[in-house]
């Protein structure tokens, strides 16, 4: 069990008018993503950000889960 494949989790925000998406957190625990990507979000709220949130498996096309933001 020394040597098995340990799968990163990123917390990735694409921000509205930014052209590459922003890694904010990466973790192997899928804990610890879950409650990075609800910490993000809260602050991300707070600042009216714009764009996604997104929780997603390192190099993986399709995010594990997906939050639009978006604010009036």
């Amino acid at each position: 069990m020394g040597n098995a494949l340990r799968v990163l989790f990123e917390i990735v925000f694409l921000a509205a008018a930014a052209d590459e998406p922003i890694v904010l957190h990466a973790t192997t625990d899928p804990n610890a993503a879950t409650l990075a990507f609800h910490e993000e979000l809260q602050r991300l709220t707070t600042q009216e950000a714009r764009g996604e949130l997104l929780v997603r498996m390192y190099d993986a096309h399709v995010p594990l889960l997906r939050q639009p933001l978006a604010h009036p």
